[in-house]
């Protein structure tokens, strides 16, 4: 029972990171998502790796809980509050301020399944009426396909509209989408490329969702 949680920074020189700016990001990155999906620390891992800075958390299933009970916390994991909150602790480490080349940009978090071929992450999108939305049938249809397009052109490899899954609910509007590789595509290739592209992700959303 593993999940695997990325999120990519950008602008960061991942060389110049020193070991203790290291230490101190996978104790509060553990710290936060521990806390958000109620499941105990020393069930997670995690690793840093090049490109700018990529942090990878493997979540094993500490503590006897069983594949469902897993499951149904991670959503909480890459919530988009989880996402404001670690966002807020990689712009205030001063060992990231040190080796930032610009702007730090704090990506979107992607989540994978060990032994699934699938990769599921969540997004808000605000300033939308779910209530009138919803009561739309076709302008809902309309929405869907138009978020599904923009992950598919985003992920690239291969991916079509049609093996993406989507969850849409208020709040703004919540959209839990779910992406199925087709035959042959790993679905690591796929988180690895979400990952790469998540800090531009959101503004294609405003931009397709504009033509509808």
């Amino acid at each position: 029972l593993e999940w695997n949680v990325t999120v990519r920074v950008q602008q960061i020189s991942f060389p110049d990171i020193t070991r203790d700016t290291h230490e101190e990001l996978r104790d509060y990155t553990i710290a936060l998502y521990s806390a958000s999906g109620s499941l105990p620390a020393d069930g997670m891992h995690v690793s840093c790796s090049e490109g700018s800075l990529i942090i990878q958390t493997t979540i094993t299933n500490a503590g006897g809980k069983s594949q469902e009970s897993l499951d149904a916390r991670i959503p909480r994991i890459m919530s988009v509050e989880t996402k404001g909150d670690l966002e807020g602790l990689i712009l205030d480490t001063t060992g990231l301020m040190e080796a930032s080349t610009g702007d730090m940009l704090v990506g979107d978090l992607v989540g994978s399944r060990a032994g699934m071929n699938a990769v599921s992450f969540g997004m808000t999108v605000q300033n939308i009426n779910y209530a009138i939305l919803a009561a739309d049938s076709d302008l809902l249809a309309r929405f869907e396909t138009s978020i599904k397009e923009t992950i598919a052109a985003q992920v690239g490899n291969g991916v079509t509209s049609g093996d993406i899954s989507l969850l849409v609910s208020a709040g703004s509007v919540i959209i839990d989408a779910i992406i199925y590789p087709p035959s042959g595509v790993e679905a690591s290739a796929v988180e690895s490329t979400f990952a790469s592209a998540a800090t531009t992700f959101g503004d294609a959303v405003v931009t397709k969702i504009t033509e509808i």
